[in-house]
């Protein structure tokens, strides 16, 4: 007779009990593994981002520079898709240039540096690479000459040339300013820099490419500018116009001259140095950024980083100023590590911009940031002198002191210091470092 098997009675079976008490416990065990993975998982990211922020800066960094500005003028060049239009600025006398990069980013174009009377054999060459269909020579005769005009129509003889400016560099930024308002559709923004406010320029002109908007120097007299300037702002329709460094470098006269004429709003945005006030225009204007590297250039005015204004803005990243080895304090830095930056690049003739700069280093109590090295220490052989003074040999640490970051320049220097082994997120821990790329640098 054949037994029927229901519910019941399977649960009575010492089989099934048995059975069922072992896939109890199977399924309890796989709960309460997936329980400690998931607690292991939120521990382990904790802990992961326990680590400072500053441990990722110094992940990565290059540089692009050759062995003169032409050169580098041409590098940066390389790294855009081809284009039909080039400005061609002087690489002897950069102040028409810095209201360029807002005009080249508009269009599309490259910027390439040339001498007054004539084309370096680099930028003739890269001139024959891309055959543009439109040259843009950007200044008045005195700046670029009728010779380098005759010389660029050798080169190019089926391309159209335009002179951009005739009379002074403020002539040549409100040409540009139209090239900007034609090729955008309009412009909204405007940034005015002082006649010496170079360095001010050069950083805020990539800002204000990526923006559409223009720049525009502020120099002569007040007034006699003002006139010059505000008729045309007021044609092309600009809303907001935004004075750039303090008023040492650009006057409040030129400031009230303006606003007695100028339809729209008026502002200053200015820091304690250049720095600073470079900081405070992205903080302002860039939210974030669509790369994961961020360009640094000489915050004392080298020339041969014009181009790397419109490289930064069709990339859609940002160029900002640094010290040759360090940085003075943590604006500029600070800037960097919240658009979440991982690549570093020094834009400059022969690596100007050393390797503490770009891993963001803070120059420290007693490191000279003109040339890395300690008023008390040994001078060292590498980027800085060591910060304690005595100690001779290699360089060991720059900006040791109190709020700034450490840099070691190798092992030894980390051993002398007592610090070995350096853990992730330790003062000093960099990937340069920890050569088996465990987190541990130094053991």
């Amino acid at each position: 007779m054949e037994r029927r098997v229901t519910k019941s009675t399977l649960h009575r079976s010492p089989r099934y009990r048995m059975s069922h008490s072992v896939s109890t416990f199977a399924r309890a065990s796989k709960l309460m593994l997936a329980f400690l993975l998931a607690v292991g998982v939120v521990v382990s990211a904790t802990i992961i981002s326990a680590a400072p922020a500053s441990a990722a800066w110094t992940q990565k960094r290059s540089w692009i520079g050759g062995p003169d500005l032409y050169h580098t003028s041409a590098m940066l060049s390389q790294k855009l898709p081809p284009s039909r239009t080039v400005y061609l600025t002087s690489g002897e006398s950069g102040g028409d240039a810095l209201a360029v990069p807002p005009a080249a980013a508009a269009a599309g174009a490259h910027v390439l540096m040339v001498r007054r009377d004539s084309v370096p054999s680099v930028i003739a060459q890269r001139l024959r690479q891309l055959q543009p269909r439109y040259v843009n020579i950007v200044g008045s005769r005195s700046v670029l000459s009728d010779t380098l005009w005759s010389q660029v129509r050798r080169i190019l003889p089926s391309a159209s040339a335009y002179r951009v400016g005739s009379a002074d560099r403020v002539d040549s930024g409100i040409a540009l300013l139209r090239h900007v308002a034609r090729d955008n559709g309009g412009i909204n923004d405007v940034f005015v820099i002082g006649q010496n406010g170079y360095s001010d320029g050069i950083a805020t002109s990539s800002v204000a490419a990526r923006l559409g908007a223009g720049l525009i120097p502020a120099m002569g007299g007040a007034t006699a500018w003002a006139k010059r300037v505000a008729g045309e702002l007021n044609r092309l329709g600009v809303d907001r116009v935004h004075f750039i460094g303090g008023t040492s470098v650009l006057s409040n006269s030129y400031l009230s001259a303006l606003d007695a004429r100028f339809n729209g709003k008026i502002d200053r945005i200015a820091g304690r140095d250049r720095y600073d006030t470079n900081a405070r225009v992205v903080s302002r204007f860039v939210s974030d950024i669509g790369a994961a590297h961020a360009y640094l250039v000489a915050g004392n005015g080298h020339g041969d980083t014009i181009g790397a204004s419109v490289l930064a803005a069709r990339q859609n990243t940002v160029m900002m100023l640094s010290g040759r080895y360090c940085h003075a304090h943590d604006a500029v830095p600070a800037q960097i590590r919240r658009l979440g930056a991982t690549h570093v690049v020094g834009i400059g003739t022969k690596h100007w911009i050393q390797t503490p700069a770009l891993n963001l280093v803070i120059c420290g109590a007693g490191v000279n940031p003109n040339t890395g090295t300690s008023s008390g220490g040994s001078s060292g052989g590498s980027a800085g002198g060591s910060s304690g003074g005595g100690g001779g040999g290699a360089v060991g640490v720059i900006g040791g002191g109190s709020g700034g970051s450490v840099y070691y320049a190798n092992c030894d220097a980390v051993r002398r210091a007592g610090k070995a082994p350096l853990r992730i997120g330790q003062p000093g821990y960099r990937a340069g470092l920890d050569r088996d790329r465990d987190g541990v640098a130094c053991e």
